[in-house]
């Protein structure tokens, strides 16, 4: 995960799964949210449904475009 889009992936979580203070985690805990296995899975689920939307003609929940896409 970029630094650049740590915040958003960590609002994103959040979005997701309410009530975990994701964001507030990875103030605490800095690089080290992303590698921790607890978190890691969910802000990859997010990535794939949410924050892929930093990237340029993507924007898409992931979990269910086609390969192709």
């Amino acid at each position: 995960m970029t630094p650049a889009n740590q915040a958003i992936n960590a609002a994103d979580m959040d979005k997701l799964w309410p009530g975990n203070d994701y964001a507030g985690k990875l103030n605490k805990m800095g690089k080290s949210f992303f590698q921790t296995p607890e978190y890691a899975w969910r802000s990859v689920a997010a990535w794939y449904k949410l924050t892929n939307r930093v990237i340029k003609n993507c924007g898409l929940d992931l979990f269910t475009q086609p390969y192709e896409t």
